[in-house]
């Protein structure tokens, strides 16, 4: 059977809709996304490799005449340096926090061309919120949580995922359009969330969001980029990454501590791989 013909067999939007409603690394409060406080968005700043961004800037090929959506925006990671070599950039995310550290960050560098848009990226408003096409989107390392939608069943608060739509919206406003994804996934996440006696489920991988992508008509182009990624398994660092995505005792705390300390891996050197995949309306 061909990879063509099981491609129609199967839903792959409701392959992705399974696995981001099971999730264990998506940290829900509420019924709605937990936010990202600002000290935690700085945190994330100071870890993030700056190689991975370098990478990503060649690869999108800007202009100065440029007008930019940056999907997922983050503290800026990608807002800042594509404002310093593009015409105009609005960066959206659904983090307040992280858009606190984005903001103040375009102020140190004296940046006026950022339109900042705080919201879920499922509710925004095209020719409202935002313009109603750009030159370049880009949706770095966050496109799985662009999928989520904060509804009300019977009173009571709960996320709605839908990557058709998701999807489809960046494909409206965006001529070149760029979507980043992370490859390779953290080897500890599985055996620390069995150390809790809970299942780990990863997030979709890149090649669920590419066959969603084909089911909706986009055939995008796929390639990969590979940074190093120091201090990526310090156990300090996962252990705050798993409280923050978890509610966890004291208690399992230390069992996720030990976890970690009894897991031999260099934790001085590594590498990342990214998918970037890529496509163009005329």
């Amino acid at each position: 059977m061909t990879s063509t013909v099981q491609n129609k067999l199967v839903d792959w939007h409701q392959v992705w809709k399974g696995m981001m409603e099971n999730c264990s690394l998506v940290a829900v409060e509420q019924g709605t996304m937990k936010q990202w406080t600002v000290i935690e968005a700085e945190e994330f700043l100071k870890n993030a490799g700056e190689q991975y961004v370098k990478q990503v800037m060649n690869k999108l090929n800007v202009t100065s005449n440029d007008t930019v959506l940056d999907v997922g925006c983050g503290p800026g990671r990608l807002t800042i340096p594509l404002a310093k070599v593009t015409k105009s950039v609005t960066a959206v995310d659904l983090s307040p926090g992280m858009l606190e550290v984005a903001k103040r960050r375009a102020k140190e560098e004296g940046l006026d061309n950022i339109t900042f848009v705080n919201k879920f990226w499922r509710e925004i408003k095209i020719g409202k919120d935002i313009k109603q096409e750009y030159d370049v989107t880009i949706a770095s390392n966050a496109i799985n949580l662009l999928g989520s939608k904060e509804t009300q069943n019977n009173g009571k608060k709960m996320l709605d995922w839908n990557l058709a739509e998701t999807l489809l919206k960046i494909d409206a406003v965006g001529k070149n359009n760029y979507i980043t994804m992370s490859v390779l996934h953290h080897k500890d996440f599985s055996r620390i969330f069995d150390a809790m006696g809970k299942k780990y489920q990863p997030f979709p991988n890149y090649i669920v969001v590419h066959n969603v992508l084909h089911q909706l008509l986009i055939k995008p182009r796929i390639d990969y980029i590979v940074t190093a990624c120091k201090k990526h398994n310090k156990p300090e660092k996962v252990l705050k990454r798993i409280e923050w995505i978890c509610d966890i005792s004291p208690e399992e705390k230390e069992q996720v501590k030990q976890k970690l300390l009894s897991t031999k891996v260099d934790t001085n050197s590594g590498l990342q791989v990214w998918a970037l995949m890529s496509w163009q309306n005329n």
